[in-house]
């Protein structure tokens, strides 16, 4: 992100699976479309599996797929692929590999997952997230910077393993880690490029969480970074109007979140680092 001016995108979303696939698509185009149009720099999508009434299109086969629609100056976001889901070498080598056809635009959004019965289907222990998370990180960014390299972890382990697939984006693309608590800003600020600031943290959570993020970097001798701020817009013929729409908008898609086990973030916030 340049140093010098705000910088805007938009996130693709889910939509409900009676919409075709083929329709769906049609409208992910139209809407990157006229983002490209509008000026936005970030096309950024996230993920989930098997989510019941909506559809996630995967982030890695469509941004690829839109990487022949937007020009050379747009950043295609990963906002967030779930690592603990991934041999971390499957998802190196994708990302790797959208990172080249992209011809370096790729900002690599990352996370640990929140949905218990998305770990449940994939029969990967929830208890297990942040450790998969830290560990598959280490995992991937290790394939994309060495030749030749031997990995011991908890989860997995390697012998003379060699790297084929690397990013254009040299040491490797941006990475970008969503957080609601403390130590999961402190895990971004340590491990990744920035923290990713989610729509539900208030003004004041913003400023403490980007002290905790620049207390962070300092300590690990990390430059400063700047943040991407992401915000749910509604646009309408006057402040009042759009409070209704928003609110209206905002009942429907919590009361969904809520019935796909999100509930969990009542008394865990740190959840929605996924």
């Amino acid at each position: 992100m340049s140093d010098s001016h705000l910088e805007f995108g938009i996130i693709l979303g889910d939509v409900p699976i009676g919409v075709d696939g083929a329709a769906h698509f049609d409208h992910v185009l139209r809407q990157v479309e006229v983002a490209q149009r509008s000026g936005l720099t970030y096309i950024c999508i996230g993920q989930h599996f098997l989510y019941d009434d909506y559809r996630w299109l995967q982030p890695i086969p469509l941004l690829a797929r839109l990487a022949a629609e937007v020009g050379q100056e747009t950043k295609l976001v990963t906002s967030v692929v779930i690592a603990p889901f991934y041999h971390p070498v499957v998802l190196a080598e994708e990302l790797a590999t959208l990172d080249i056809v992209s011809r370096g635009q790729l900002i690599v959004g990352i996370g640990a997952g929140y949905r218990p019965r998305e770990f449940e289907l994939l029969q990967v222990p929830i208890e297990e997230r942040y450790q998969r998370f830290e560990e598959a990180l280490e995992l991937i960014t290790t394939a994309w910077s060495e030749d030749e390299f031997s990995f011991s972890g908890r989860f997995w382990q390697l012998e003379d393993a060699k790297t084929h697939v690397r990013p254009v984006q040299q040491p490797r693309p941006e990475l970008w880690m969503g957080a609601m608590k403390s130590v999961g800003i402190r895990r971004a600020a340590r491990l990744g490029d920035t923290w990713m600031v989610t729509p539900e943290t208030s003004f004041a959570e913003v400023e403490e969480g980007i002290a905790t993020f620049d207390a962070e970097r300092r300590r690990c001798d990390l430059p400063r970074a700047r943040l991407p701020i992401r915000r749910e817009i509604v646009f309408a013929e006057d402040s009042d109007t759009a409070l209704e729409v928003y609110a209206a908008r905002a009942r429907e898609r919590y009361l969904a979140y809520a019935a796909r086990g999100q509930q969990i973030l009542a008394g865990d916030r740190g959840g929605i680092e996924g």
